[in-house]
């Protein structure tokens, strides 16, 4: 009695302890995911800035919006649904807040595509 007590005891307790471990894979799967596709965001981020940095005469010349710069997630950018992402994003002079260039760059997940689709005057505040 005391044998089957102990094994259903170990058994009981093995069961216990493995359930949060899948959990845990689980979640760690959708961490590296999630971190991954921030990734990805994060690097087209730099390249459309860095596009529209080139584009409009270098760093000496022109500069892109703050929110062009660190976290990837608050960039304005817009999942196209294929894959691909669509920044829009205004720039200047270097120092100045008074931003006169919008730049939109769509850029596909895999760095295959990478294309310029409008650098010029600000069109609307709205489209931002």
């Amino acid at each position: 009695m005391k044998n089957i007590l102990a094994l259903s005891f170990i058994l009981i307790n093995i069961i216990i302890i493995s359930l949060p471990v899948f959990a845990q894979n689980d979640q760690v799967i959708a961490d590296y995911s999630e971190t991954l596709q921030e990734s990805r965001i994060g690097r087209a981020q730099n390249i459309a800035r860095q596009l529209a940095e080139k584009t409009n005469g270098g760093l000496g010349k022109y500069r892109a919006e703050p929110s062009m710069f660190g976290d990837p997630r608050r960039s304005p950018y817009r999942d196209n649904g294929d894959r691909s992402w669509t920044f829009t994003f205004f720039g200047g002079t270097p120092g100045s807040n008074n931003f006169t260039v919008e730049t939109v760059v769509t850029i596909s997940e895999n760095f295959s595509i990478i294309r310029l689709d409008y650098n010029g005057a600000i069109r609307s505040k709205s489209n931002h």
